[in-house]
């Protein structure tokens, strides 16, 4: 670990599918964190939905870290760019940054671009 970061593990349930710590446990612990940059994974990005994934816990705990951190990046493929998910994470002006790949369609990512 190098010396100015700090990891900070939320306790909760862990999905099998992915390893994700989730729930109320989870949310509760983030509720007194003040968080610098959150880096979130999302199943669907899109300009009408925002950021969405297919589990609802899930979603709602993104959510929560969401709303504690300072700066925002999503980090997703780009096949997962236009898509919508089951669940709503946040909406698009949420997002500081996306990262994805060089496949993303460009005419979906300007419209991003412009929303947030």
């Amino acid at each position: 670990m190098r010396p100015s970061l700090k990891l900070v593990v939320t306790g909760g349930v862990a999905r099998s599918e992915s390893y994700e710590l989730v729930g109320p446990i989870a949310e509760a612990s983030l509720a007194g964190l003040n968080l610098d940059i959150v880096f979130v994974g999302a199943d669907g990005v899109s300009l009408e939905a925002g950021l969405t994934t297919h589990h609802e816990v899930e979603a709602h705990t993104n959510r929560a870290l969401i709303e504690r951190a300072r700066s925002v990046v999503v980090v997703t493929d780009s096949s997962k760019i236009g898509l919508v998910a089951f669940a709503r994470i946040c909406e698009v002006g949420a997002v500081g940054e996306l990262i994805t790949d060089r496949a993303a369609d460009p005419g979906i990512l300007a419209g991003l671009t412009e929303a947030a």
